[in-house]
């Protein structure tokens, strides 16, 4: 964003010195410090709890209830199975030894030419990074569009904006694969229908898709079921077919996002700790995709919700009308609802606009139905997936934070000092339920409509 900012100055009548240029090095040092806080923060977390116990290692099942690490076995009555996933890495592509979203951004010198094999949300996202780090790039994608699953006109909106830029795209690429050349380049083989069968660069990002790790896990000595893709199958409780044994996050094929893991957690813990009957049908799914403008989206799809066999209503706005856009100078994009024409609920919402915050994905949220379950309420809302927290230094939100291990409203907002005001106050009562105050938390879970599930710092 800020070499953008620096090659788009002069129309404000900002006269910006030629020559800006990134240095990889000094990026990823800052990135590597970012990260090493909040690693660090999570492990203290872990050692000063005194009921976790923490080995690291690599577990495997040896029977229905017994997993092994580091030659020790361990039994437990309950399993929570949370391994993640790993790059889909097919075999065409590994003799030109490509990056994926993990060594890409362990690189310190700028490439010459990225060539990206996927044109979804890591392909996108980084596509349009190193572009402005001054990189050529080249995006190769097997459809007929980028990020297929959007509507047409998402999608092409998108592929315009970073062709603005200067992302050069290849689409319904065939028979691909990559091999490296003599001279070191990458060879990536494209047999589009227009242009060169081939692509020339000097490295490859391969973003086709990711794969459970579950295949480490030895899981038929557990008798638990997999689909032909290695997901392990769950109910809507995320209970695996073995009784007892529960499965979270990417290996579970219910959502390919930290937000949709992080809520597979509030599902566990809210019925297994609080006597809830959350289920992974009842959330309603949001999810970004982090070009610039980013894309949000809350619920259906145009084309999803036309196969629902509903009247609708679609209002749909572009960017460029809009004021504030236009006074920014970036008006790429626009804003789109979809209503039920019998009922007047909105079905699903999608905006494609420069920078929108939490607040509209939290307004949109808030609004929007998911299917056949239509208008939602505030309860409802709250548990929705939040794809983005709501800031802990807005004073309208702060009393919606965590405090302690849940989410509790703070009996007197007014007195908002930030985030630490409520992490400290909020432990102790009054606490508002309904309209009236209480000195027991129970109370207040149990009555309180405005307890909040899903908010998060």
């Amino acid at each position: 964003r800020r070499m953008f900012d620096t090659k788009n100055g002069e129309e404000f009548g900002i006269h910006i010195p030629a020559g800006s240029k990134t240095d990889l090095a000094k990026v990823k040092k800052r990135k590597d410090d970012l990260i090493q806080g909040s690693v660090e923060g999570i492990k203290k977390g872990i050692e000063d709890n005194e009921n976790i116990t923490h080995i690291a290692g690599t577990a495997s099942f040896v029977g229905e209830k017994t997993i092994e690490v580091n030659g020790k076995e361990i039994s437990a009555e309950e399993i929570y199975i949370n391994v993640g996933g790993r790059p889909r890495m097919p075999e065409e592509y590994k003799a030109a030894e490509p990056l994926d979203n993990q060594s890409i951004l362990e690189l310190t010198e700028l490439p010459e030419h990225l060539v990206i094999v996927g044109g979804s949300y890591i392909g996108l996202e980084f596509g349009q990074m190193f572009k402005r780090f001054g990189c050529e790039v080249t995006i190769v994608e097997k459809n007929s569009a980028i990020i297929s699953r959007e509507d047409d006109d998402i999608s092409a909106s998108i592929q315009k904006t970073l062709e603005n830029e200067g992302v050069k795209f290849r689409l319904n690429a065939t028979c691909m694969g990559a091999k490296k050349m003599d001279d070191g380049q990458i060879c990536v083989n494209v047999n589009c229908d227009q242009g060169e069968p081939q692509v020339i660069g000097t490295h490859v990002l391969l973003a086709i898709g990711r794969v459970p790790n579950t295949d480490l896990l030895n899981l038929e000595n557990a008798g638990i079921k997999t689909d032909d893709k290695g997901f392990i199958k769950v109910n809507d409780h995320l209970e695996t077919n073995v009784s007892g044994i529960y499965a979270l996050g990417d290996c579970n094929g219910e959502g390919a996002f930290t937000h949709t893991a992080y809520n597979d957690f509030e599902i566990i813990a809210d019925n297994k700790l609080d006597g809830g009957n959350r289920k992974v049908s009842d959330r309603i799914l949001t999810y970004g995709l982090f070009v610039d403008p980013p894309l949000g989206r809350a619920g259906m799809t145009l084309s999803q919700a036309k196969k629902t066999g509903k009247k609708l209503l679609v209002g749909k706005r572009e960017m460029s009308k809009i004021a504030r856009a236009k006074e920014k100078g970036e008006t790429d994009g626009f804003m789109r609802v979809i209503v039920d024409a019998e009922t007047k609920e909105i079905i699903p919402a999608s905006s494609l606009l420069p920078s929108q915050g939490s607040f509209n994905q939290h307004r949109k949220q808030c609004a929007c139905g998911h299917g056949d379950q239509g208008n939602r309420s505030i309860g409802q809302f709250d548990r929705s997936v939040k794809t983005k927290p709501m800031k802990a230094n807005d004073p309208t939100n702060a009393q919606k934070l965590h405090c302690g291990s849940k989410a509790w409203i703070c009996a007197s907002p007014e007195e908002n000092q930030g985030a630490q005001h409520y992490k400290t106050q909020c432990n102790a009562p009054p606490y508002q339920c309904n309209g009236r105050q209480s000195n027991e938390r129970s109370q207040y879970r149990s009555e309180s409509p405005q307890y909040h599930r899903g908010m998060k710092l």
